[in-house]
Protein backbone atom coordinates (compact mmCIF):
# COMPACT_ATOMS: atom_id res chain seq x y z
CA UNK A 1 0.00 0.00 0.00
CA UNK A 2 2.90 2.26 -0.56
CA UNK A 3 0.75 4.67 -3.31
CA UNK A 4 -2.09 4.89 -0.55
CA UNK A 5 0.04 5.76 2.58
CA UNK A 6 1.46 8.31 0.40
CA UNK A 7 -1.40 9.82 -0.25
CA UNK A 8 -2.65 10.07 2.93
CA UNK A 9 1.07 11.11 4.35
CA UNK A 10 0.32 13.78 1.23
CA UNK A 11 -2.85 15.00 2.25
CA UNK A 12 -2.36 15.28 6.00
CA UNK A 13 0.13 18.40 5.16
CA UNK A 14 -2.87 20.03 4.41
CA UNK A 15 -3.15 19.92 8.20
CA UNK A 16 -0.33 22.05 8.86
CA UNK A 17 -0.40 24.71 5.96
CA UNK A 18 -4.12 25.19 6.49
CA UNK A 19 -3.91 25.36 10.78
CA UNK A 20 -1.08 28.23 9.94
CA UNK A 21 -3.21 30.09 7.83
CA UNK A 22 -5.41 30.43 10.52
CA UNK A 23 -3.61 32.78 13.16
CA UNK A 24 -3.99 35.64 11.19
CA UNK A 25 -7.88 35.75 10.75
CA UNK A 26 -9.03 34.51 14.30
CA UNK A 27 -10.55 37.00 17.09
CA UNK A 28 -12.81 34.68 19.29
CA UNK A 29 -13.74 31.58 20.34
CA UNK A 30 -17.02 31.81 17.92
CA UNK A 31 -15.07 32.29 14.86
CA UNK A 32 -15.90 29.78 12.43
CA UNK A 33 -14.76 28.17 9.29
CA UNK A 34 -15.85 26.35 6.01
CA UNK A 35 -13.99 24.05 4.70
CA UNK A 36 -15.49 23.22 1.20
CA UNK A 37 -13.74 20.11 -0.71
CA UNK A 38 -15.09 19.24 -4.66
CA UNK A 39 -14.37 15.79 -6.53
CA UNK A 40 -14.60 12.47 -7.75
CA UNK A 41 -14.63 9.47 -6.46
CA UNK A 42 -13.10 5.98 -8.38
CA UNK A 43 -9.41 5.00 -10.09
CA UNK A 44 -9.35 7.05 -13.11
CA UNK A 45 -6.84 9.28 -11.28
CA UNK A 46 -4.50 9.34 -8.13
CA UNK A 47 -6.36 13.17 -7.75
CA UNK A 48 -9.76 10.89 -7.19
CA UNK A 49 -11.09 11.34 -3.44
CA UNK A 50 -11.14 7.55 -3.58
CA UNK A 51 -7.65 8.00 -2.38
CA UNK A 52 -6.95 11.44 -1.42
CA UNK A 53 -10.31 12.02 0.91
CA UNK A 54 -9.48 10.06 3.61
CA UNK A 55 -6.33 12.26 4.19
CA UNK A 56 -8.48 15.24 4.17
CA UNK A 57 -11.21 13.91 6.16
CA UNK A 58 -8.60 13.24 9.14
CA UNK A 59 -6.87 17.09 8.42
CA UNK A 60 -10.70 18.15 9.70
CA UNK A 61 -11.18 16.23 12.30
CA UNK A 62 -7.75 16.99 13.63
CA UNK A 63 -7.87 20.12 13.39
CA UNK A 64 -11.72 20.17 15.36
CA UNK A 65 -10.03 18.51 18.30
CA UNK A 66 -7.06 20.65 18.47
CA UNK A 67 -8.88 23.95 18.27
CA UNK A 68 -12.14 23.20 19.50
CA UNK A 69 -11.98 26.05 21.84
CA UNK A 70 -10.68 28.41 19.40
CA UNK A 71 -12.93 28.22 16.22
CA UNK A 72 -15.25 26.04 14.99
CA UNK A 73 -15.00 24.07 11.82
CA UNK A 74 -17.61 22.62 9.36
CA UNK A 75 -16.45 20.49 6.21
CA UNK A 76 -18.66 20.43 2.70
CA UNK A 77 -18.26 18.20 0.89
CA UNK A 78 -19.56 18.97 -3.41
CA UNK A 79 -19.29 15.88 -5.43
CA UNK A 80 -21.68 13.96 -7.93
CA UNK A 81 -22.24 10.13 -8.34
CA UNK A 82 -21.71 10.42 -11.81
CA UNK A 83 -18.52 12.07 -12.08
CA UNK A 84 -15.62 9.40 -12.54
CA UNK A 85 -13.19 11.37 -13.67
CA UNK A 86 -10.77 15.09 -14.04
CA UNK A 87 -12.53 16.16 -16.96
CA UNK A 88 -15.73 15.95 -15.70
CA UNK A 89 -14.81 17.48 -12.47
CA UNK A 90 -13.36 20.21 -14.64
CA UNK A 91 -16.33 20.85 -16.81
CA UNK A 92 -18.39 21.52 -13.42
CA UNK A 93 -16.74 22.64 -11.01
CA UNK A 94 -17.09 26.13 -11.05
CA UNK A 95 -20.53 26.06 -11.60
CA UNK A 96 -21.19 23.69 -8.54
CA UNK A 97 -18.73 25.45 -6.21
CA UNK A 98 -20.63 28.87 -6.90
CA UNK A 99 -23.74 28.12 -6.69
CA UNK A 100 -22.92 27.06 -3.07
CA UNK A 101 -21.10 29.51 -2.23
CA UNK A 102 -23.35 31.97 -3.23
CA UNK A 103 -26.07 30.36 -1.89
CA UNK A 104 -25.31 29.73 1.44
CA UNK A 105 -27.50 30.99 4.31
CA UNK A 106 -25.12 30.80 7.07
CA UNK A 107 -21.83 32.86 6.16
CA UNK A 108 -18.47 31.35 8.08
CA UNK A 109 -16.00 34.04 9.25
CA UNK A 110 -13.24 31.92 7.16
CA UNK A 111 -13.63 29.81 3.83
CA UNK A 112 -11.18 27.90 2.20
CA UNK A 113 -11.32 25.26 -0.78
CA UNK A 114 -9.15 22.30 0.33
CA UNK A 115 -9.16 20.02 -2.61
CA UNK A 116 -6.94 17.00 -4.39
CA UNK A 117 -6.93 19.27 -7.45
CA UNK A 118 -6.96 17.88 -11.00
CA UNK A 119 -7.54 20.19 -14.23
CA UNK A 120 -10.09 21.85 -12.28
CA UNK A 121 -7.69 23.41 -9.89
CA UNK A 122 -6.63 26.41 -12.36
CA UNK A 123 -10.51 27.10 -12.73
CA UNK A 124 -11.40 27.30 -9.23
CA UNK A 125 -8.27 29.84 -8.36
CA UNK A 126 -9.75 32.41 -10.33
CA UNK A 127 -13.11 32.00 -7.88
CA UNK A 128 -10.80 31.53 -4.82
CA UNK A 129 -8.15 35.10 -5.80
CA UNK A 130 -12.03 36.39 -6.63
CA UNK A 131 -13.14 35.42 -3.33
CA UNK A 132 -9.98 36.12 -1.29
CA UNK A 133 -10.34 32.46 0.05
CA UNK A 134 -7.78 29.99 0.70
CA UNK A 135 -7.02 27.57 -2.29
CA UNK A 136 -4.84 24.57 -1.54
CA UNK A 137 -4.59 21.73 -3.44
CA UNK A 138 -2.42 18.45 -2.25
CA UNK A 139 -2.24 16.15 -5.62
CA UNK A 140 -1.64 19.25 -8.31
CA UNK A 141 -0.04 22.29 -8.77
CA UNK A 142 1.32 24.57 -11.99
CA UNK A 143 3.78 26.82 -12.95
CA UNK A 144 1.27 29.54 -13.01
CA UNK A 145 1.37 28.99 -8.92
CA UNK A 146 4.75 31.21 -8.65
CA UNK A 147 3.02 34.25 -10.21
CA UNK A 148 0.67 35.73 -6.91
CA UNK A 149 -1.07 37.87 -9.11
CA UNK A 150 -2.50 35.33 -10.71
CA UNK A 151 -2.54 33.18 -8.17
CA UNK A 152 -3.13 35.03 -4.76
CA UNK A 153 -4.17 33.05 -2.72
CA UNK A 154 -3.37 29.53 -4.27
CA UNK A 155 -0.87 26.75 -1.99
CA UNK A 156 0.15 23.50 -3.19
CA UNK A 157 1.63 20.99 -1.06
CA UNK A 158 2.69 18.44 -3.83
CA UNK A 159 6.28 18.71 -5.61
CA UNK A 160 4.80 16.90 -8.57
CA UNK A 161 4.31 18.58 -11.85
CA UNK A 162 4.60 17.81 -15.18
CA UNK A 163 7.50 20.43 -15.52
CA UNK A 164 9.46 18.14 -12.86
CA UNK A 165 8.31 15.05 -14.75
CA UNK A 166 9.59 16.26 -18.20
CA UNK A 167 13.14 17.36 -16.32
CA UNK A 168 13.27 13.75 -15.52
CA UNK A 169 13.02 12.40 -18.47
CA UNK A 170 14.90 15.37 -20.73
CA UNK A 171 18.06 14.37 -17.64
CA UNK A 172 17.87 10.85 -18.79
CA UNK A 173 17.85 11.05 -22.38
CA UNK A 174 20.38 13.56 -22.08
CA UNK A 175 22.67 11.23 -19.76
CA UNK A 176 22.72 8.27 -21.96
CA UNK A 177 22.82 10.11 -25.34
CA UNK A 178 19.38 8.77 -26.55
CA UNK A 179 18.21 11.12 -29.68
CA UNK A 180 15.29 8.94 -31.39
CA UNK A 181 12.46 9.37 -28.88
CA UNK A 182 9.11 7.70 -29.52
CA UNK A 183 6.47 9.11 -27.02
CA UNK A 184 2.85 7.45 -26.96
CA UNK A 185 0.27 9.71 -25.48
CA UNK A 186 -3.35 7.93 -24.15
CA UNK A 187 -5.83 10.50 -24.36
CA UNK A 188 -8.05 8.17 -22.07
CA UNK A 189 -6.38 8.83 -19.55
CA UNK A 190 -5.51 11.62 -16.87
CA UNK A 191 -5.00 14.82 -18.60
CA UNK A 192 -1.79 14.94 -16.69
CA UNK A 193 -0.36 12.35 -18.87
CA UNK A 194 -1.47 14.02 -21.77
CA UNK A 195 -0.03 17.34 -20.43
CA UNK A 196 3.16 15.42 -19.57
CA UNK A 197 3.40 13.91 -22.90
CA UNK A 198 2.76 17.08 -24.58
CA UNK A 199 5.35 19.43 -22.89
CA UNK A 200 7.78 16.50 -23.04
CA UNK A 201 7.84 17.18 -27.46
CA UNK A 202 8.02 20.92 -26.40
CA UNK A 203 10.80 20.56 -24.50
CA UNK A 204 12.96 18.43 -26.73
CA UNK A 205 11.82 20.02 -29.72
CA UNK A 206 13.44 23.24 -28.45
CA UNK A 207 17.13 21.24 -28.08
CA UNK A 208 19.62 22.76 -30.67
CA UNK A 209 18.86 21.48 -34.26
CA UNK A 210 19.22 17.91 -35.11
CA UNK A 211 20.00 16.81 -31.44
CA UNK A 212 16.54 14.86 -31.47
CA UNK A 213 14.16 13.02 -33.49
CA UNK A 214 10.94 12.66 -31.85
CA UNK A 215 7.53 10.72 -32.97
CA UNK A 216 4.65 12.06 -30.78
CA UNK A 217 2.02 9.64 -30.75
CA UNK A 218 -1.64 10.41 -29.36
CA UNK A 219 -4.05 6.89 -28.65
CA UNK A 220 -7.24 6.40 -27.09
CA UNK A 221 -6.78 3.12 -25.46
CA UNK A 222 -10.69 2.98 -24.31
CA UNK A 223 -11.44 3.55 -28.15
CA UNK A 224 -9.33 1.66 -30.04
CA UNK A 225 -8.82 -1.47 -28.29
CA UNK A 226 -5.92 -2.95 -30.39
CA UNK A 227 -3.58 0.08 -30.41
CA UNK A 228 -1.07 -1.79 -29.15
CA UNK A 229 0.07 -3.50 -32.28
CA UNK A 230 -0.14 -0.36 -34.34
CA UNK A 231 1.79 1.17 -32.32
CA UNK A 232 4.35 -1.14 -31.44
CA UNK A 233 4.98 -1.77 -35.36
CA UNK A 234 5.62 2.00 -36.21
CA UNK A 235 8.12 1.50 -32.59
CA UNK A 236 10.21 -1.46 -34.44
CA UNK A 237 10.82 0.46 -37.46
CA UNK A 238 11.74 4.35 -36.09
CA UNK A 239 13.40 3.87 -33.16
CA UNK A 240 14.06 2.00 -29.54
CA UNK A 241 13.67 4.25 -26.79
CA UNK A 242 9.82 4.28 -25.93
CA UNK A 243 7.95 6.96 -23.43
CA UNK A 244 4.74 6.19 -22.86
CA UNK A 245 2.61 8.50 -20.56
CA UNK A 246 -0.99 6.57 -19.83
CA UNK A 247 -2.60 3.97 -16.95
CA UNK A 248 -1.20 0.71 -15.66
CA UNK A 249 -3.68 -1.24 -17.22
CA UNK A 250 -2.83 -0.14 -20.76
CA UNK A 251 0.62 -0.07 -20.13
CA UNK A 252 0.20 -3.71 -19.12
CA UNK A 253 -1.47 -4.87 -22.24
CA UNK A 254 1.45 -2.76 -24.55
CA UNK A 255 4.14 -4.46 -22.60
CA UNK A 256 2.82 -8.47 -23.03
CA UNK A 257 2.27 -7.39 -27.02
CA UNK A 258 6.00 -5.95 -26.88
CA UNK A 259 7.24 -8.90 -24.90
CA UNK A 260 5.00 -11.79 -27.64
CA UNK A 261 7.12 -9.72 -30.51
CA UNK A 262 10.39 -10.33 -28.52
CA UNK A 263 10.74 -6.47 -27.82
CA UNK A 264 11.72 -6.67 -24.36
CA UNK A 265 14.92 -8.69 -24.80
CA UNK A 266 17.24 -5.63 -24.07
CA UNK A 267 17.23 -4.04 -27.16
CA UNK A 268 14.54 -1.56 -26.72
CA UNK A 269 14.24 0.76 -24.18
CA UNK A 270 10.84 1.53 -22.66
CA UNK A 271 10.17 4.43 -20.13
CA UNK A 272 6.52 4.80 -17.81
CA UNK A 273 5.05 6.61 -15.45
CA UNK A 274 2.76 4.27 -13.17
CA UNK A 275 2.74 1.31 -11.36
CA UNK A 276 1.87 -2.25 -12.42
CA UNK A 277 0.35 -4.70 -10.06
CA UNK A 278 1.29 -7.49 -11.82
CA UNK A 279 4.42 -8.17 -14.13
CA UNK A 280 2.27 -11.53 -15.85
CA UNK A 281 0.76 -11.45 -18.69
CA UNK A 282 -1.33 -14.17 -18.03
CA UNK A 283 -3.42 -12.33 -15.03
Amino acid sequence: MPHSCNKLRQSSQFYAIFSLSLYSALAASSFTVEVITIGFVGSSSSSSLSYTGPGIDSAVEAARRMYRDTFDITHTMLMNPDWMDCQTVSHNCDDMVAKYFYRRTRLPNMTALIIPGCTDAALLNKLAAQWDVLLLTGAVTDPVIHDKRLTPTWISTTPLNYISVVSLYVTLLERYRWSTVHIVGDLAASPFYSATAGALSDALSRMPPGRYQILLRWINSAAAKDFSQVVLDEFRRRSRVFLFFGHAASLKTLLCIAASKNMTDGDFVSGIKNMISSLSCDR
